[in-house]
C-alpha cells in the first residue's frame, strides 16, 4: 500500500517520492481502522555542544485513523524518561484493559459462525495486518567510506606508500 503524505511536522519530514516510503519509516502496523507507526530521525543538534550520536534518534510516533480522525503525532525522545514511563503505563494499561473484551468478541464471532454459519460479524473477514519492523542494513561506516574504490589499498595494511 503507498503510503499517504507524510503529516509530520516540518522539521521532521523528509522528501518521498511516490510508492516509497519515507527513509525514517521504521516500523508499523496497520489495523481496520488504525495505522501506527515509528520514525527515527537523525536529531537537530542545533547549537547544542554535543553529537548527533551522543544525542541518539528522535522517535516519534504517529497515530493515524484510518477512515477519519485527526492523526496524532508523538515525539517520544522528547520526553523526559518519567514522562515516557508514565505513557507506557497509561498504553499497557489501556492494552491490558482491551485485551479480554477483543479475545471474548473474536470467541463470540467464531463460535456464532462454526455453530450457527452466522457470517455477519465483520471481524471474521478482517486481514491481519502483522508489526512490521524495516529491515535496515546497519552501515559501519558513512557512505564515503562506503564507496571508496577497491583498488585502493587499506592504510596499515602492508601496502602503498604508509607501508
Amino acid at each position: 500500500m503507498p503510503e499517504r503524505n507524510e503529516r509530520l511536522p516540518s522539521n521532521k519530514r523528509r522528501g518521498s517520492r511516490a510508492g516509497k516510503f519515507n527513509d525514517a519509516r521504521t516500523a508499523w502496523a496497520t489495523t481496520y481502522n488504525i495505522e501506527a507507526v515509528v520514525y527515527e530521525y537523525e536529531p537537530d543538534t542545533g547549537d547544542l555542544d554535543v553529537t548527533a550520536e551522543e544525542l541518539g534518534q528522535d522517535i516519534v510516533l504517529l497515530i493515524r485513523p484510518i477512515r477519519k480522525g485527526r492523526e496524532v503525532v508523538m515525539d517520544l525522545s522528547s520526553l523526559t524518561y518519567e514522562e515516557l514511563t508514565a505513557l507506557k503505563q497509561a498504553f499497557d494499561f489501556a492494552f491490558d484493559k482491551a485485551t479480554p473484551v477483543t479475545q471474548r468478541r473474536d470467541e463470540l464471532a467464531r463460535r456464532a459462525f462454526e455453530e450457527e454459519g452466522d457470517d455477519s460479524y465483520a471481524r471474521l473477514y478482517r486481514q491481519v495486518s502483522p508489526f512490521t519492523v524495516r529491515p535496515r542494513a546497519q552501515q559501519e561506516h558513512d557512505q564515503g567510506v562506503q564507496d571508496r574504490r577497491g583498488d585502493v589499498p587499506d592504510v596499515g595494511a602492508g601496502e602503498g606508500p604508509h607501508a
